[in-house]
């Protein structure tokens, strides 16, 4: 005697087989469409864990990467700072050699003083030099230098903080940015003996003829050309260290995407194959379903 599987039995089976053959071309037909095999954890939970970590790793240095590009761009700016205000000091020493010219006139000894004076107030303004809104020799603080010329000559006075600028260029580089803006422009000795105090001295000299007074200005003034040239040292130093991090940066970015990538993504070629052969399964079983001996209304009725 056979036995009959019950209809129900069947509508069941096939109904789960067609579900299943749909299921598996949804499925790829996801993957293709987002480039990812992982939609949600329980896809891949290993996998999902493992791309969410380095994502997170990947933000980290992107994040460096920032921070990096911004250092560049302080130090950038300060270097060009550096670069002119020594410019500004090579040309005052030029003009203080020419004044010790014992033919000069008082007009030709005035015009160098002028010429001084010009060159102090560059200064000032390099001293200033902004970068977002924050000097790059003031620490902290808006203005580095500042100027009172209510006096004469005028007096000058550090407007600025010792507050370090850092920059995280990596999970353990960390880097100032800035400079000592008191010591680099002689602040941080006795009254009058900063660079712009300095300079007025030397126009004052030169305006006189006090060959005394120019070449005790111009000894100081070359003290304070060895500082600039000393802190484009520095600066010079703290690119390097802060190109050297951005390569790694992009080195360790490079290597994540692509860990990530085979851990996420598809690959192309093979999910197109797979989603090719579950198309034909799916096809495949509707047409096992049309083919089916199932009864119909007519045979309950007959």
């Amino acid at each position: 005697m056979s036995l009959r599987v019950p209809t129900s039995t069947t509508y069941s089976r096939l109904e789960r087989g067609l579900a299943v053959s749909l299921n598996r071309v949804q499925v790829l037909q996801g993957q293709l469409g987002s480039q990812s095999r992982i939609s949600k954890l329980s896809d891949d939970p290993v996998g999902a864990a493992t791309g969410l970590a380095l994502r997170a790793q990947e933000t980290d240095w992107a994040a460096y990467g920032r921070s990096a590009d911004d250092a560049t761009a302080v130090l950038g700016t300060t270097d060009g700072a550096l670069q002119t205000a020594s410019t500004l000091l090579q040309q005052v020493n030029e003009l203080s050699v020419t004044a010790v010219n014992g033919a000069l006139d008082s007009t030709s000894r005035a015009a160098l003083a002028s010429q001084i004076a010009a060159l102090r107030d560059q200064l000032v303004d390099t001293a200033n030099t902004p970068h977002l809104g924050r000097a790059v020799f003031g620490g902290h603080r808006a203005l580095a230098v500042d100027e009172d010329t209510t006096t004469t000559p005028p007096t000058y006075t550090y407007a600025g903080d010792a507050g370090v600028v850092t920059r995280q260029v990596a999970p353990s580089v960390t880097l100032p940015v800035n400079l000592d803006g008191a010591a680099l422009f002689g602040f941080d000795g006795a009254a009058g003996t900063d660079v712009f105090s300095r300079l007025s001295a030397l126009e004052t000299a030169v305006r006189s003829g006090d060959m005394t007074g120019i070449a005790a200005n111009q000894q100081e003034l070359q003290a304070h050309t060895t500082r600039i040239t000393n802190a484009l040292g520095q600066i010079g130093a703290a690119e390097n260290r802060v190109e050297s991090a951005t390569q790694l940066g992009t080195t360790v970015l490079d290597r994540l995407t692509e860990q990530r990538s085979a851990v996420e993504d598809i690959d192309l070629a093979a999910t197109i194959m797979r989603l090719q052969a579950a198309e034909n399964g799916y096809n495949a079983a509707l047409g096992a379903v049309a083919k089916a001996d199932l009864p119909s209304l007519a045979n309950f009725l007959s």
